[in-house]
């Protein structure tokens, strides 16, 4: 007696499903498709890395040694002397207590303090002190 054994699969649809493997092992064999692929996940990266970097600041303030062309707080009872000096476009936020005035040196920009906010050009002097009376530097952003 031989029994013999039916598949419950139609034959067609056994071939459907060889094809689709092949189709798939022809994909990842296939130089050309896989070099346009590679080239489109590069152009999603460059994309993505595009958006990343213009949302991160290209320049930090820091701080520095004071000059005259730095951005200068002058501090303390008589305030006739800078206590803390930065440097270099962008913004930081800081906590700088009891300033009397600022002196810009070659910056343009803004500082936001507890008692407003005070926009400044090249060379000038805030004098706070005279104005609305000592300040707490919150934060210093510099063009």
């Amino acid at each position: 007696m031989a029994f013999r054994i039916f598949s419950t699969i139609p034959t067609d649809h056994k071939d459907e499903e060889l094809e689709a493997r092949a189709g798939l092992d022809d994909l990842l064999k296939n130089l050309s498709l896989r070099g346009k692929v590679a080239r489109w996940a590069a152009v999603a990266v460059l994309v993505v890395g595009i958006f990343v970097g213009m949302a991160m600041p290209a320049h930090a303030v820091n701080p520095a040694r004071c000059e005259s062309a730095t951005f200068n707080i002058f501090q303390g009872p008589r305030g006739d002397s800078a206590t803390m000096c930065f440097a270099n476009a962008g913004e930081i936020l800081v906590g700088i207590a009891d300033v009397h005035r600022l002196f810009s040196g070659n910056n343009e920009g803004f500082v936001k303090t507890n008692k407003g906010d005070f926009n400044f050009g090249r060379q000038q002097v805030i004098d706070f002190i005279n104005t609305v009376g000592t300040v707490t530097i919150n934060t210093i952003h510099i063009n």
